[in-house]
This record gives C-alpha cells, structure tokens and sequence, in this order.
C-alpha cells in the first residue's frame, strides 16, 4: 500500500488485487536472487577459492621446511615429472654434442684437404714455370714445328728405314 510506482498510473486507478500481485511478484524475485547469491557464495566460491588456499598452505609449509604436511603423492608426480624433462634435456643435449664434434671433425678435415691442395697446386706451378724458362722448351718447340712442317716426309723415310739419313 504505501509502494510508490515510477509509472504515471494513480494508485487510485489500480485496484487492490493487482497491487498485491506487483508487491507479492517484487518479493518473489527479491527471494530468488537472494537465493541464487546464496549458492553462488555457499558452493561455487569455495570450491573455485579451495585448490589456491591448498596451495597456499602447502607452498608455506615448504618454505617454512615442515615437509610432513605436503602430500607425498603430489612430490613423487612432481619429481618424476621434472625426472623425465631432465632426462629429455640432457639427452638432446649430448645428441648436440655429438653433432658439434662430428661438424667440427669434419671441417677440421676439409681444413686440411684445402692446404694439401693449395700446396700441390704451389708445387705444379713451379714446375711449369721452370719448364716455360728452359732453352729445352724452346728447342722442343722447333723440334715441333719442323716436324709439323716437314710431316709427309718425315713418315716417308720412317716407313722405309732411311730415318737416320734423313735426320
């Protein structure tokens, strides 16, 4: 009865039925949604706020070194755990190793190859140019050109024996 509406309606234009029915609708919802708060804090906050406090009072159990209240279960996964990833680790790094040493095993020998052929290669052009300075190469090539130009002949006299008279 002494509910005031925001709605331009007199209380004299509603009759008493309908006001009852607006007053009893206002409580109706406002014990639902009190109802529903209820819940929300009694069931879904605890169990969404207990896995952190567990872990809270663990983690400060371990720092203030009083083992006997940490689950030994959830240590041995933990260990294991971190067991298996060591292991992991170390073995991807000796295949590293492994790979690093036999790169440089190999670059190591190609190192080598390259200064045994750099070598050869200095060795080869001292001979030619000692043999490019010689007065032998000099008569050899004459030697070549006559026999190039004198070729018919030279066969000639080779076939019949007379060589030497020729020469």
């Amino acid at each position: 009865p002494n509910l005031k509406m925001a709605i331009s309606i007199s209380e004299k234009m509603l009759s008493k039925p309908i006001n009852e029915l607006i007053i009893a609708s206002i409580v109706v919802s406002v014990a639902i949604l009190l109802m529903a708060f209820i819940l929300i804090v009694k069931w879904i906050v605890p169990s969404t706020v207990r896995p952190i406090n567990d872990f809270q009072y663990k983690l400060k159990d371990v720092m203030e070194k009083d083992l006997s209240k940490v689950d030994t279960q959830y240590q041995l996964k933990e260990i294991l755990s971190l067991r298996d990833t060591f292991n992991l680790l170390l073995t991807d790094l000796n295949e590293k190793k492994e790979e690093s040493i036999l790169k440089s095993h190999k670059a190591g020998m190609a190192e080598n190859a390259v200064s045994v052929l750099h070598n050869i290669g200095n060795i080869i052009t001292s001979i030619v140019m000692r043999i490019s300075n010689s007065s032998q190469t000099k008569d050899l090539q004459r030697l070549s050109t006559l026999l190039n130009k004198y070729h018919e002949t030279v066969l000639t006299h080779l076939n019949s024996g007379n060589l030497e008279y020729f020469l």
